[in-house]
């Protein structure tokens, strides 16, 4: 029994001293720090949370925080530590720290700790990624020109602009044209509208910048105003073309634009408005007066100020010959006014010695002339220039057209020219003139007793700085002769359903021209 006594109690010694060498180590008598999830996770901040199981010890007796880096490892160059002083009693021993300065998009360890006399115990590795920013381009409107777009981020930035970044090619940035704006939706959608469409297909993507710094959405494109030239019928010298634009717009004008000029402008070339759209955006628009020799021409469509053109496209534009006309007396007259197609066309106006026409004959743009503050008649006459007048410039005494200066040996031929007064006179003197309205133009029919043969006279009017005159009620014509009593003047004939007459007109006045055959 005694035996039995003595080995029970080696057995509680051994027992007891287990216990006493548990109690030394650290499950009881360590200080623990605890790592905990984070929390307030945005962009360049983040808080982390910790924990302190502590022994019966002082607060003096020990420091504690955490450790982060954004290498696992927790390398010295990498690793920060930040120091806590505070720890909530009644939570647990909770305590935390807000980082900032974080870099966005980025995965960090951290893992918090505790030293307590000289030995640094630490809590488990936890990590966390910041948030970074996802910009969604959104799908833009093809009739309003409208996207809303949207930005998934964190809250954290100091400054922000959202916008969107349109342009020609897919390589696109706020180098080029943008909008934008300074507010958000609270999911981060943002809606935006383009005013100054541009032309044809364009690319555009939704941008985000963040303090300074800039990023970008996926990039899409969208076909913007769009003008496409159609076909000319050179028969009826028509165009057709296609436009395309959003709705919505009141103050806008189409049509097409014609001239010698390769590129030919809405407001420095000729241009006719088109006729009304059909359902699908077409239009149609004649060319008139058209310049002769090569013709370019291009459909446009003008939004408030912004003027969008079509592909230019060109043809030869030959002026048709007439023909001689036997109407029994000295000189054969053409069927048809010079620049003319047809007995009813007006063909061109044109300043006396010129030989094309010009949108707008004044007397300071006229060919042969210029202003002269040193003369008595403040005009200087270049050519067809009597001594007996008061003008300075060039005297050289000639009266009649010249066949460098005459329009219709010019665009006609040697055997054709202007004809003079008397040969005016010779034609009202010797045929029948009949005042009426032919395929819807009114004018005269010259008939020839003689030879049983007519032509017809439009009345075209005639051209005044630019603004028409007599349109419908008188046909005028040059003749090839200078007024010699002023050179400022040539004479033309007036032919009106009540009369015909010669008159005086100033040499840049423009009316049309009927030859003669000479051959």
């Amino acid at each position: 029994m005694t035996k039995y006594k003595s080995l029970l109690l080696a057995i509680l010694l051994i027992v007891f001293a287990g216990c006493e060498k548990e109690k030394e180590g650290k499950i009881e008598f360590d200080p623990e720090a605890v790592t905990q999830e984070v929390e307030s996770l945005e962009m360049f901040s983040a808080t982390i949370y910790g924990k302190l199981v502590l022994p019966d010890i002082r607060k003096e007796d020990f420091t504690f925080g955490f450790e982060y880096s954004t290498d696992q490892a927790f390398s010295a160059l990498k690793l920060k530590r930040v120091e806590c002083a505070f720890y909530n009693t009644q939570n647990g021993n909770m305590f935390s720290s807000s980082l900032t300065n974080l870099t966005m998009a980025t995965a960090y360890y951290y893992r918090a700790y505790i030293t307590y006399k000289g030995v640094t115990y630490y809590g488990d590795v936890m990590t966390f990624t910041t948030k970074g920013v996802e910009v969604i381009t959104g799908d833009m409107d093809p009739s309003t020109f409208e996207v809303t777009s949207k930005v998934e981020m964190g809250a954290d930035f100091n400054k922000i602009r959202y916008g969107l970044c349109f342009g020609a090619t897919e390589n696109l940035s706020v180098q080029n044209s943008v909008i934008g704006t300074n507010e958000a939706e609270q999911d981060g959608s943002y809606t935006l509208r383009l005013n100054d469409i541009p032309y044809g297909e364009f690319f555009y993507r939704a941008y985000v910048t963040i303090n300074d710094a800039t990023f970008y959405g996926e990039v899409k494109s969208l076909e913007g105003n769009k003008v496409v030239t159609g076909e000319l019928d050179e028969e009826t010298m028509t165009v057709s073309a296609w436009v395309r634009f959003p709705s919505g717009y009141d103050n806008f004008t189409y049509g097409i634009c014609y001239g010698t000029s390769s590129s030919p402008s809405y407001d420095r070339d000729k241009s006719v408005n088109g006729d009304r759209f059909d359902q699908e955006n077409n239009f149609t628009a004649t060319l008139t007066r058209l310049p002769f020799g090569k013709v370019y021409y291009r459909a446009y469509i003008t939004i408030g100020q912004k003027v969008y053109y079509g592909e230019t496209y060109s043809f030869e534009h030959y002026m048709k010959v007439g023909e001689p006309v036997d109407l029994g007396v000295s000189v054969k007259w053409a069927d048809i006014n010079i620049g003319a197609y047809s007995e009813t066309d007006y063909g061109i106006f044109v300043a006396w010695a010129e030989t094309e026409e010009k949108e707008l004959s004044i007397r300071t743009n006229y060919k042969y002339g210029e202003e002269d503050p040193h003369s008595y008649m403040q005009y200087s006459i270049l050519k067809y220039n009597m001594s007996n007048t008061s003008y300075s410039g060039v005297t050289d005494n000639k009266t009649v057209l010249e066949p460098m200066d005459d329009a219709a040996t010019v665009h006609w031929g040697e055997n054709w020219r202007t004809p003079s007064p008397a040969e005016f006179k010779e034609l009202v003197d010797n045929c029948e003139w009949t005042w009426m309205n032919k395929d819807g133009v009114d004018g005269y029919k010259v008939f020839s007793n003689a030879t049983g043969n007519s032509i017809f006279l439009p009345a075209g009017g005639a051209v005044f700085s630019g603004e028409k005159a007599w349109e419908g009620t008188a046909v005028t014509y040059w003749t090839n002769n200078l007024y010699d009593s002023d050179p400022y003047y040539s004479i033309y004939y007036y032919l009106a359903n009540g009369g015909c007459y010669s008159r005086t007109a100033t040499r840049y006045s423009c009316f049309n021209v009927r030859a003669v055959n000479v051959k």
